[in-house]
């Protein structure tokens, strides 16, 4: 069933329109967006849901782990006990879907090495708060008919934290992050806006010159 609601938030001096479906979260009227993550496989099921809620002078981010090897089967034990469902796509199969949309690829930026530190902080912090998931589990029964045991559930995240931070760093897995614009005139002309300091973009009058 699909959840729909809409509603109206103020972000960084800037008021976004927004539309929450499917648990996702789109932006309808912004002329400067800020990264949203969509799921692996969402640009090929619903790039007319991109090309209506973007606006025409709108700017999305498409952020989605990826491969820069070419198309590959998921593997299947990340598959049944990970994500269930899940695809991780390679840039031969996202930029024809995005072509076919109407959308302009303005900017594809590859981050390498970047989640495989992120991955390595999660296993090291989730080791580290070993106790705390094994009271979780004993607080909640439903868990345990979910996932077994708090030990197989722990054994089975810590190989997968490790397997992907491998898989980043040797395997071929990256993350794609992919500038879509509906008018060639939508974003700045170069990356500049991107690097300026928090303070720089802390206030609506920074993000409105950044815009520019």
């Amino acid at each position: 069933q699909t959840l729909a609601r809409f509603s109206t938030v103020r972000r960084r001096g800037m008021w976004f329109d927004m539309k929450i479906t499917d648990l996702k979260i789109h932006v309808l009227k912004s002329p400067l967006a800020e990264p949203f993550a969509f799921s692996q496989g969402w640009v090929r099921q619903r790039s007319a849901t991109l090309v209506e809620v973007l606006t025409d002078d709108g700017v999305m981010l498409l952020h989605t782990i990826g491969r820069w090897h070419g198309p590959w089967d998921t593997n299947a034990w990340v598959r049944r006990y990970i994500f269930p469902g899940g695809y991780t796509p390679a840039l031969s199969e996202l930029a024809p879907a995005i072509e076919r949309s109407g959308l302009i690829i303005s900017d594809v930026e590859v981050l390498r090495l970047h989640y495989a530190e992120t991955l390595r902080a999660w296993r090291t912090n989730f080791l580290a708060n070993r106790d705390k998931v094994i009271a979780l589990f004993e607080a909640a029964p439903h868990l345990k008919e979910r996932f077994g045991t708090a030990e197989r559930f722990i054994r089975m995240w810590e190989f997968y934290l490790a397997g992907f931070e491998a898989s980043f760093r040797y395997y071929g897995l990256v993350v794609f992050q992919i500038q879509l614009l509906k008018s060639v005139e939508a974003a700045p002309l170069t990356r500049d806006y991107i690097y300026r300091t928090k303070t720089n973009l802390g206030s609506g009058a920074g993000l409105a010159e950044a815009a520019e």
